[in-house]
């Protein structure tokens, strides 16, 4: 006589979200799951497809912290990578570069 398999157990989200934390390379070799995510956002109605948000952020980086050498400001010498980037409050264009990683002339945060 064959047993029965044992039935499948739920899933706790905080043992997963646990689980992921602890093997960061769980994604390596599985680039479909990613493209099939999708995240819900806190301030839109709907998700965030992971991908779409790499992206996204890439291009950001690539425009707006890395320089090429082509006079965006006096700053501009190739190769050049900002660490932060200041951007509108209302309208969420671009600003400047920022002076020092984790400081904006915004914030009272200071290093201790």
């Amino acid at each position: 006589m064959s047993q029965a398999p044992e039935p499948r157990k739920t899933l706790d989200p905080d043992q997963v979200a646990f689980w992921l934390a602890r093997h960061p390379d769980f994604f390596i070799g599985r680039e479909g799951l990613l493209q099939q995510l999708k995240v819900p956002h806190p301030n839109i109605d709907g998700a965030v497809s992971l991908l779409e948000r790499l992206v996204t952020h890439a291009r950001a980086t690539a425009k707006y912290s890395v320089y090429y050498g082509d006079g965006r400001d006096v700053y501009d010498v190739r190769g050049r990578v900002a660490h932060e980037s200041v951007f509108d409050v209302v309208d969420g264009s671009y600003r400047c570069p920022n002076s020092q990683q984790g400081y904006s002339g915004f914030t009272t945060w200071t290093r201790g």
